[in-house]
């Protein structure tokens, strides 16, 4: 990502897109996908922009659900978590996924792509019914949804 001229990086960049591609379309994906698909359906936005803008948000929400899951993730991320509780240790997984879309330029708002606060009980609804929350680690309910679009504003 530093360094678009690095032909090597590049082409390994590539590959992992269309790995995690192959992998995704034999997954469901979760809340972030399902409340995306929402916003990228009334805004010219690219998808990876959208999902940056909501995933670290979704992450804090499903916390409390899996943080094993997000301690290991914390870990591949290079944190160290070893002397922390597992709360704590997953907590460095949101931290290090905010961090990441930082350093990348993708920290930006849901309202730096144009939504409107009053567009978030429509497009929790409709997030609601998506296939994508089926598979969500933590059961949510629109007012949840609703909440998730609020935080990544």
């Amino acid at each position: 990502m530093a360094d678009r001229e690095d032909m090597e990086a590049n082409t390994n960049m590539a590959m992992a897109s269309l790995t995690a591609g192959l992998a995704l379309s034999n997954a469901i994906l979760g809340a972030t996908h399902a409340m995306t698909h929402q916003v990228d359906g009334l805004f010219d936005q690219h998808h990876g922009e959208t999902n940056a803008s909501i995933l670290p948000h979704v992450m804090e929400f499903n916390l409390e659900t899996c943080p094993e899951k997000y301690r290991l993730i914390a870990h591949a991320m290079g944190q160290n978590t070893r002397d922390m509780d597992i709360l704590s240790g997953a907590r460095q997984a949101i931290a290090g996924a905010s961090e990441l879309l930082e350093d990348i330029g993708l920290a930006k708002g849901l309202a730096d792509m144009g939504l409107k606060e009053d567009l978030i009980p429509l497009l929790s609804q409709n997030a609601l019914k998506d296939a994508c929350l089926v598979t969500n680690p933590r059961l949510a309910t629109a007012a949840d949804i609703e909440a998730i679009f609020r935080k990544a504003l």
